[in-house]
Order: C-alpha cells, then structure tokens, then sequence
C-alpha cells in the first residue's frame, strides 16, 4: 500500500493505491470547507483509510509531491538577487513555494506523519514535475508517449518535458524557473482582478497592488 501526499502550499490532498490500483483519493478542503486548503491532509488520509478498510500501520511507503532539498541553493540565490522585493517571501508569513517556514514545513512533513498519524514506515519525497507526469501517464491509455508538465515551478523547473516507455521515464527538454509560463500566466490573471500565488510574483517584481 502506498499512500501519496501534498501539503503545506494550496489545495492539499491524499490519495491511496496498491499495486498500480487507485483505492481512494481525496481533497483536504472537502472536509474543512476551507476552500484550497493547504494544511496537512489529516482528514484525506483519515478518509482514504477508511475507504480501503485499513489502518496507518498497513500502509508500506508514505510518497510526498515535492523535494524540498533540490534546488534549494538555487531557489535561494534566485530570491537573493531580488531583494528587497523577495524579503517578504523569505521571511513574511506566506505559504508559498519560496518561504523559509513552508520550506521547513515540506523537510518536517516525515516527522509530522510520525506525530498525527503513528506512521513509522518509509518516508519518500519525490519530484514535483514527475508527479504531475506520473498521474497523466497513470490515466493515459498510451504506455509509449510524451508528457508536457507545465507549473509555475518544481524544485528546479517549470516546465518538464519527458518520454514515458513502459514506466520508464527520459528527460527530452526542460526550462528552468525564474523563467516561467505559469508565472506569466499567474500575471495575466492578476491584471485580470484576481489574486494568484501572490508573494511568489513578488520575487519577480511582477506583483502591483
């Protein structure tokens, strides 16, 4: 049984599968009401186990969406050459990818599953473009294909493209983060009225009140 987890930025979430199989997925916001919530998924979890009959101890390996340890050298001397529009962001009080709290919520995440859920298995954290890869390619009705993962950052990149062959997954072309189609497109929509990943964009002198 593995369980995968995402936490501690927006829209928080557990899903549980075993063998290949998808046995429950779910949304933390479901149960909080709290619309993106990006706390850690207690209630998800709580509701995948219930789902597939089990209990914390049957689960073999906890997977969660993002490494927190690469790239960060060059996360940090991104929001170094930026200051002082990346103060707040390093140490204000957002959630977003940049900040030194969350970046130490992601390293705890291990501990933390000790703490509220008694889990003591084996504890990996994975890349976050290869996550949103692994999901498409999970669901795709093609073992022999290309996958296009664009986000407004991974640990390294924002955009990740790769060939997928039996499982086996090859690096074609990557761009790597400051440079950023999502951060463009957050922009946009911040031009539009809306309020996107807002002290991301400060980093990038992109954000105007």
């Amino acid at each position: 049984m593995i369980l995968g987890i995402s936490a501690n930025l927006h829209e928080s979430a557990a899903a549980l599968t075993h063998n290949g199989q998808l046995l429950a997925a779910a949304q933390e916001e479901r149960f909080t009401r709290c619309k993106n919530d990006g706390s850690f998924p207690l209630n998800a979890i709580t509701f995948c186990l219930h789902q597939a009959g089990i209990s914390i101890q049957e689960i073999d390996k906890i997977g969660f969406y993002w490494n927190p340890t690469k790239g960060l050298s060059k996360r940090v001397l991104t929001a170094a050459s930026s200051l002082p529009k990346s103060a707040n962001l390093l140490f204000g009080n957002s959630t977003e990818r940049g900040n030194l709290k969350n970046l130490a919520r992601h390293i705890l995440t291990p501990l933390t599953c000790r703490n509220k859920l008694g889990f003591t298995g084996k504890f990996n954290f994975h890349d976050h473009h290869l996550c949103h890869i692994a999901y498409a390619h999970h669901y795709a009705l093609s073992d022999n294909a290309g996958a296009l993962s664009i986000d407004l950052s991974g640990e390294l990149h924002s955009t990740y493209l790769s060939h997928i062959k039996t499982g086996e997954f090859r690096t074609l072309s990557t761009v790597e983060y400051p440079h950023s189609l999502g951060s463009f497109y957050g922009t946009i929509t911040q031009f539009l009225g809306y309020r996107p990943n807002y002290d991301e964009f400060k980093v990038m002198g992109l954000a105007q009140r």
